[in-house]
């Protein structure tokens, strides 16, 4: 199967899981996150919000567990003509959905694509080998071509393909994977 298939195939079984499922898949998740020692050591966190109709691995109490350890959060937002841009959240910070049904901040000190320490990224897909498949549009790959932070990719298990996902030149592969049952390194 080509990246477009497989991009449908997993994004058919995500839909199919329960809300429960991700909500107790989800914990498990963040508790692995939070245990690893990139996460400890890292000061700023950039994370996205999750779309729950989507059935993505909710990111809501990840982003509550690094306030309270006072980690510093970075969250995207995505511009007219195709760029992203990282947005510090504070407590007051306000949010709005985009076109695509995510939660972006409203206004926020822009940061420097190079400034997290510690990125988690969305996926569709992603194999041992810490490649993903994202939704196709190449926001993060961009972004992630241009950061030094660790990349993390939250994912259920699964999402997780049996062999070596179609790449392309510009795909940047991941330091690690996390779904609920292991790190992948």
């Amino acid at each position: 199967m080509n990246k477009a298939e497989l991009r449908k195939y997993f994004l058919k079984k995500r839909a199919a899981l329960s809300l429960q499922f991700v909500d107790e898949k989800s914990r498990e998740i963040v508790k692995r996150i939070v245990n690893l020692d990139a996460f400890k050591q890292a000061k700023v966190i950039h994370c996205y919000a999750s779309i729950s109709k989507k059935r993505e691995a909710d990111t809501v109490e990840f982003i509550s567990a690094c306030k309270r350890l006072g980690k510093t959060i970075i969250m995207p937002k995505v511009l007219p003509k195709g760029e992203m841009v990282h947005i510090e959240v504070k407590n007051q910070t306000l949010f709005k959905e985009n076109k695509w049904g995510v939660e972006e901040p409203l206004e926020g000190k822009s940061v420097q694509a190079d400034y997290p320490d510690f990125i988690v990224v969305p996926m569709v897909a992603g194999d041992n080998n810490r490649n993903r498949i994202g939704y196709g549009k190449g926001y993060y790959d961009r972004f992630l071509s241009r950061t030094k932070g660790v990349k993390v990719g939250i994912l259920f298990e699964c999402q997780m393909f049996d062999g070596l996902l179609p790449t392309e030149v510009f795909d940047v592969p991941l330091d690690m994977l996390v779904n609920e049952k292991e790190v992948i390194c």
